[in-house]
C-alpha cells in the first residue's frame, strides 16, 4: 500500500503528520509512505507490517 501525505504545518526542516484517522483504515501489510520534498520529489519510507500493526494497537489505546 502506498500513502502520500502533506504536512500539517509547513516548515523548511520539520513537519508533523497526523496518522490517527488513517491508521484504522490501513491493512496490516508493508506500507510505503511518500513524503513530499519540493513539488515533484518524494522521500519514500518503507514501513514493515509489524510496525503498522503496532501503530494501530497504540492508536486504539489513545
Amino acid at each position: 500500500m502506498r500513502l502520500s501525505l502533506s504536512p500539517i504545518a509547513k516548515s523548511i526542516t520539520i513537519a508533523q503528520y497526523n496518522f490517527k484517522d488513517v491508521l484504522p483504515q490501513l491493512s496490516t501489510q508493508e506500507l510505503l509512505i511518500g513524503i513530499p520534498v519540493g513539488k515533484q520529489h518524494f522521500i519514500n519510507l518503507s514501513i514493515p507490517k509489524h510496525v503498522v500493526q503496532e501503530w494501530q494497537e497504540i492508536a486504539l489505546k489513545s
